[in-house]
């Protein structure tokens, strides 16, 4: 049987601030409450992994790390090793690569995430997709991603008051 995390367990709050005593203060405030944290561009570009290492060590939450990474194949196979050491539980990788994505991420657990999905049958099409290609990588002998998990990013707006 899977073991399905509860719905609080998979909603990852996202820091979009460049401003490390804010992040860590949502961070305190849920705490419990949600799944895990969401590290973006903003924060990242600001803080760098020193600042993840200081959300993550403190309160011991799953990472999401939402970097969006995008670029030639191995290129982004490169960026995603070198974010392992953050032991994130998801990476946002685009993959208009396609199969060079797939191919890079052999021999791993890939799990992928398909941003700005609106309805099932949308998620069903793009799901096909990577079977497609899956299926196309195994008939030629690839070596394959040791599992592929599929899930959507569901955004919602936030408010400022």
């Amino acid at each position: 049987m899977t073991n399905v995390p509860s719905a609080h367990e998979r909603i990852f709050v996202p820091l979009d601030t460049p401003d490390l005593a804010k992040g860590l203060a949502l961070v305190k405030s849920l705490s419990g409450l949600v799944g895990g944290v969401k590290i973006g561009k903003e924060f990242f570009t600001a803080l760098g992994p020193q600042g993840v290492a200081k959300v993550t060590a403190d309160f011991g939450m799953p990472l999401f790390l939402d970097l969006k990474f995008h670029d030639i194949p191995n290129t982004v196979a490169g960026a995603v090793r070198s974010g392992v050491h953050m032991k994130p539980l998801i990476v946002d990788v685009h993959t208009q690569g396609g199969r060079a994505m797939m191919k890079a991420a052999s021999d791993q657990h890939l799990r992928i995430m398909f941003p700005m999905v609106a309805t099932v049958k949308e998620f069903d099409r793009a799901s096909a997709i990577v079977e497609r290609e899956r299926k196309h990588l195994q008939t030629y002998g690839y070596r394959l991603p040791k599992s592929i998990k599929l899930g959507v990013m569901v955004e919602v707006p936030s408010l400022l008051f």
